[in-house]
């Protein structure tokens, strides 16, 4: 995705900004549920590329994508990824709600930011085909039965 980027210098930094908003999720959500969200995000945009990325993350952790054990927190986090991606960033207000109860309302709309920001990327991936990087081949039989 970088090279498909560097022929643009403004979006190249414009979708650099991930990164940091990734991190911050990373921070506040702990790195096994940003992952979590993060794949939700993917898959319901239907992105191979990022649904490979955070699959891959997900495997290497130790945890099997398709059979994920979750928390009542992670599991709401997740459904409320997939409704942003899936519905162009509505949610029923009632899964909102819930996953409110664990996060204040700052760190709700850092949530919802950092979903804006993944949906972003996977329609820039998915609108130009990006390819996936050599590190991520070997996930792709796995994550593609999943992702598909």
């Amino acid at each position: 995705m970088k090279c498909t980027l560097a022929h643009s210098l403004t979006a190249f930094d414009v979708y650099m900004q991930w990164y940091i908003v990734f991190d911050d999720m990373r921070l506040m959500l702990g790195l096994r549920q940003a992952y979590l969200y993060s794949y939700a995000i993917a898959k319901g945009c239907n992105c191979f590329l990022w649904g490979t990325y955070f699959y891959k993350f997900i495997e290497d952790g130790g945890e099997d994508p398709k059979n994920l054990q979750l928390k009542e927190k992670e599991r709401l986090l997740m459904e409320f990824g997939s409704a942003i991606a899936v519905n162009h960033g509505k949610t029923d207000q009632a899964l909102f709600d819930k996953l409110s109860k664990f996060h204040n309302p700052r760190r709700m709309v850092d949530i919802v930011s950092y979903a804006g920001q993944m949906v972003a990327a996977c329609v820039f991936s998915n609108a130009m085909e990006v390819e996936l990087d050599d590190y991520l081949k070997g996930y792709v039989a796995d994550a593609e039965k999943d992702l598909l």
